[in-house]
């Protein structure tokens, strides 16, 4: 089975440091699944019609060598440009819809649940966000507001492996950094300094 994948979820903020969790969905349990890369979706045309004049849209230049995947705990980092086949294994399969809340006490209750024992001074947690079939059951979501860029750091269920993070540019406003925090694999979304 080939067929184009997109994530459906992928928590992204620029600014402050945010975790960044992708996580993708499909219909066969236990079968290995090529999908083809994705492509860079850069428009057609140098200057978009905006609704206070034109806006200027440079074209990201594509690697004619992205270079090959990096495996980072269970996430893949994918260059910007990879063009080749993603094997993916599927985990296992939610059948019931999903769900959307912002009831507290729902989210709260979910075992994905858990607030960072460390959060960028100046920051509060603003609002909750849970999805799934029980309403909390898949993913929460925690939106922290403060000085700067607002933070999100969200959690989900794995249905797919590895969990593929596409790396941008070199000319993004943005930075994709794979670390560790206490010893687990993370991957932190952060903007350049002066992007807004």
């Amino acid at each position: 089975m080939r067929r184009r994948i997109t994530p459906a979820a992928l928590s992204i903020c620029l600014g402050v440091g945010v975790l960044l969790f992708v996580s993708t969905s499909g219909d066969v349990f236990g079968v290995e699944d090529e999908t083809p890369a994705p492509y860079p979706t850069a428009l057609p045309v140098d200057v978009l019609a905006g609704k206070d004049g034109p806006i200027n849209f440079v074209r990201p230049a594509i690697p004619a060598t992205p270079g090959p995947t990096r495996q980072h705990g269970p996430y893949r980092l994918i260059p910007y440009g990879y063009q080749e086949a993603l094997p993916h294994r599927q985990e296992f399969t939610v059948a019931a819809p999903h769900t959307r809340t912002t009831n507290a006490s729902v989210v709260r209750g979910s075992p994905l649940y858990v607030e960072p024992a460390y959060m960028v001074p100046g920051y509060t947690l603003a609002r909750l966000e849970g999805f799934g079939p029980g309403d909390a059951d898949t993913g929460v979501n925690l939106f922290y507001e403060g000085p700067g860029f607002p933070i999100l750091v969200s959690r989900e269920r794995i249905f797919r492996s590895p969990i593929d993070i596409f790396l941008p540019p070199e000319d993004a406003l943005y930075t994709v950094e794979a670390i560790s925090i206490d010893g687990v694999p993370a991957v932190v979304m952060k903007g350049k300094q002066g992007s807004k």
